[in-house]
């Protein structure tokens, strides 16, 4: 580039005086224009971008759907559960076969739903309120039963 650059600034009077060749123009056009790679190529670059479009949709309505409040609500109450089960396994092995029972009647007490929360909760509230309180409430329910390990373990 630098040495086309020193060409045209030595002979700048040639080339602002001479008109250029006949057929010039067509061959700097030519030279320009990139080459047409038919209509496949155009499908294919179309095609990939409809493609990424559809990935990004369905990617934002599987997040989408993947959080909503009812969802998790469901996943709140069986990560209790399950936090609920292991803590009871834990503590079954750490007590006397006499005290299983006992053990298992208090964790019920506390963990145990009469009547499940989520249907107590008016329909008038809206379904991130109805979130809030439902892991208040679990995460209450699981701290009484990590104190019970916690007094169960220190005897």
């Amino acid at each position: 580039m630098n040495e086309l650059n020193r060409i045209i600034s030595q002979h700048r009077a040639e080339f602002d005086s001479e008109l250029p060749l006949e057929g010039d123009f067509e061959r700097f056009v030519a030279k320009v224009e990139k080459p047409d790679r038919g209509g496949a190529w155009r499908f294919y670059k179309r095609g990939i971008g409809v493609a990424a479009v559809v990935i990004v949709l369905l990617g934002i309505g599987l997040v989408w759907d993947f959080y909503t409040p009812e969802k998790e609500m469901l996943r709140v109450y069986k990560r209790y559960c399950r936090e609920v089960a292991i803590i009871t396994a834990e503590l079954q092995m750490s007590v006397n076969v006499s005290e299983i029972e006992t053990l298992n009647e208090v964790i019920e007490n506390v963990s145990n739903e009469g009547v499940p929360l989520i249907s107590l909760l008016p329909d008038e509230m809206r379904a991130s309120e109805k979130l809030t309180v439902i892991k208040g409430y679990y995460q209450d329910k699981l701290n009484g039963i990590m104190e019970l390990k916690t007094i169960v373990k220190s005897r």
